[in-house]
């Protein structure tokens, strides 16, 4: 876990210690916007975890945090599969060529 140094939020993907061994990848994006990739011997498994800006926030850092996130989902092969994880306080979106979503704040 990683805690943001503008917020006191502690951001994270918990992972089982029987896949700790098959992690490929750990991408910290910003202190929204975090990814593992993990091997599982037959595919690979992208997992993203995201923070949306809150609806106070200034309309630019919405609109930065929305276009990393989906330039990053543009960047996963369409052959691993993606398992988005969000707090998206409220948002909905379709992403492109991916499965469209509307999010429940707080649900695991």
């Amino acid at each position: 876990m990683e805690r943001s140094q503008q917020q006191s939020q502690w951001r994270g993907i918990a992972v089982s210690e029987s896949l700790r061994s098959r992690i490929a990848a750990v991408d910290r994006l910003s202190d929204r916007l975090m990814s593992i990739k993990i091997d599982t011997g037959r595919k690979i498994l992208r997992i993203v975890a995201a923070y949306a800006p809150q609806t106070g926030c200034k309309e630019e850092e919405k609109n930065m945090f929305w276009q990393e996130r989906d330039d990053y989902i543009a960047s996963i092969p369409q052959d691993e599969i993606l398992l988005l994880g969000a707090d998206l306080n409220g948002h909905g979106k379709v992403i492109p060529g991916k499965a469209a979503y509307l999010s429940i704040s707080h649900c695991f």
